[in-house]
């Protein structure tokens, strides 16, 4: 798989540079377009290549199913966790949420520094 991965960026990188854009917004659309496509060939069509050629099994718990299925799984809990027990995000809406740190958190958040501030 890595393998696969190295080869899809390496060609993404050759095709970015050979073609001319105008902008660099045409560029990064250009990029997200290529690394759309290498995303969805790294993700559909890589795992049923695998599952097909090497496994020869589609179904059951060893199958593309069971891959499929503790992928999502996976993704469910990890997503879940991080959204529910992230302390971080947590201590920045408590902060925010209270009226009378909310402009001062914000103004040292956010405010910009001077060279002097810097030495």
């Amino acid at each position: 798989m890595q393998v696969i991965n190295t080869a899809l960026w390496i060609s993404l990188s050759i095709l970015l540079d050979l073609e001319y854009n105008h902008t660099l917004t045409n560029k990064i659309v250009s990029q997200m377009n290529k690394t759309s496509v290498a995303m969805w060939i790294n993700i559909i069509v890589l795992p049923i290549l695998v599952n097909y050629i090497i496994n020869n099994r589609y179904y059951g718990a060893d199958g593309l199913a069971g891959i499929a299925f503790d992928y999502h799984i996976s993704s469910i809990v990890v997503g879940l966790t991080i959204k529910l027990f992230d302390p971080v995000n947590l201590i920045f809406k408590l902060i925010i949420s209270i009226k009378c740190f909310r402009h001062y958190f914000i103004k040292a958040r956010y405010r910009k520094k001077n060279k002097e501030d810097q030495i």
